[in-house]
């Protein structure tokens, strides 16, 4: 798992580390067929922006480039880290989403 992800992340790897040293639960893998590990949902989340089960999955963990099956637990256990770090944090969907528009250029249009 540590070479998984100094592989991954080079140096931020000591990040992740240190994120399941403080909560061990981190350290479990999102399924057991990959080497990807919970503390990559937590850090996309927390580090990466990356607010969307889709961004995680596609873009930010090794699973959804490697798999072509249907990943519903894998989908499901994004979903709770997104939730629990939306909770913990006390962040705001609504002023993330507004940002997102901001940024492309898509505030005031409809969706």
């Amino acid at each position: 798992t540590v070479i998984h992800l100094i592989l991954l992340y080079g140096s931020n790897a000591v990040k992740l580390l240190e994120m399941c040293r403080e909560n061990p639960l981190l350290k479990q893998k999102i399924d057991t067929n990959y080497a990807d590990i919970e503390a990559q949902i937590v850090y996309a989340i927390r580090h990466e922006e990356a607010y969307s089960i889709e961004d995680i999955l596609k873009r930010r963990v090794s699973i959804g480039l490697l798999s072509n099956q249907d990943l519903f637990s894998v989908k499901k256990t994004i979903q709770y880290h997104i939730n629990e770090e939306f909770e913990l944090h006390g962040r705001n969907i609504d002023k993330i989403f507004q940002k997102y528009l901001f940024e492309n250029h898509l505030a005031g249009e409809t969706l």
